[in-house]
């Protein structure tokens, strides 16, 4: 952890200078080596509070880059697609209990045309 603290420090002061850091936008390999720093000490039991006074950022900066890692992580992208049309078929009872099923709506009027 202490090398991972030691690369995030040194890439921003680099980037940074001297100025401030309140606001400063970090890129995303720099956000990348803060949060593997504060996975590897939550792992020997220490909070996100003493990792980030290491790396030199407030600790709601360095745990809304680790939530922003677990979402980015946790989505996978899909694929949305027309629902099948299954066939249209119709199914009749008659009154004499005869059962006709598996036709289409003009098949089935054709067959009561013809037995009419």
């Amino acid at each position: 952890m202490e090398r991972k603290v030691r690369e995030f420090r040194s890439a921003a002061e680099q980037l940074l200078g001297n100025k401030t850091r309140r606001g400063a936008c970090y890129p995303e390999h720099l956000k990348r080596i803060a949060v593997a720093a504060l996975s590897e000490a939550e792992e020997l039991g220490r909070g996100a509070t003493s990792v980030a006074r290491e790396l030199g950022i407030h600790a709601d900066t360095l745990r809304g880059w680790r939530n922003a890692a677990r979402l980015d992580t946790a989505l996978v992208p899909v694929r949305v697609v027309e629902p099948r049309q299954e066939p249209t078929s119709t199914l009749v009872v008659t009154a004499a209990g005869m059962r006709i099923e598996g036709l289409d709506v003009a098949s089935l009027a054709e067959l009561i045309r013809h037995l009419a």
